[in-house]
């Protein structure tokens, strides 16, 4: 049931900044997806947002920049083994066990953050082997290109699992995306709405 409700809750939150695009002027926010499922089974996702690289860094750095765009319930100690909790309750609490908590593997300044999955509200295997990385790229003229890289998957025994796991995850990452994108288009996510919709 808790994995239904949270699909559900992603879902939501990928159909509310699909919506906002539409009504965006500007020609960048195209989410491009290069990820393959040969080889190492990379999946990979890009966007190019409007703003400096240190505006576009910002967004993740700070819970309460993450609020705004990621979770409503966040808390992010932002250093290499620092923890990353979110959830999208609304009423939900830093500690609470259903919480997803991520730990930061690697920060290096506005190039890169890696994180690999601790622990989230339903059983998933992969947490185990999967590393999740943002690449910062600064193309100029307040713009900046954001990909998640997510690897390891092919450590993933079950090969049906894999594939079920994989194909769950890639749209949710594009949308993550996509909500940036949202956030520095529009302003901040109204998550009441956002979360409300539907119920």
């Amino acid at each position: 049931m808790k994995t239904f409700l949270n699909y559900i809750t992603i879902a939501l939150i990928m159909l509310s900044c699909q919506e906002r695009e539409t009504n965006s002027p500007s020609k960048v926010g195209e989410v491009v997806d290069l990820s393959s499922q040969n080889g190492e089974w990379i999946q990979e996702y890009s966007i190019v947002v409007n703003g400096s690289i240190q505006e576009v860094w910002d967004m993740y750095s700070s819970a309460k920049a993450m609020k705004t765009h990621v979770a409503p319930v966040m808390e992010v100690e932002f250093v290499n083994g620092g923890k990353w909790e979110a959830s999208y309750q609304l009423g939900a609490h830093i500690g609470d066990s259903a919480n997803f908590i991520n730990e930061i593997v690697n920060i290096i300044p506005y190039k890169s953050i890696t994180t690999k999955g601790v622990r989230a509200p339903y059983d998933v295997e992969a947490l185990k082997s999967l590393r999740s990385t943002l690449l910062f790229d600064d193309l100029g003229n307040n713009r900046v290109k954001v990909s998640a890289i997510t690897t390891g998957w092919m450590q993933v025994v079950d090969a049906n699992y894999r594939k079920k796991v994989f194909d769950i995850s890639g749209p949710a990452n594009a949308e993550i995306l996509n909500c940036l994108y949202q956030r520095m288009e529009n302003g901040p996510l109204d998550w009441n709405k956002i979360l409300n919709k539907g119920m």
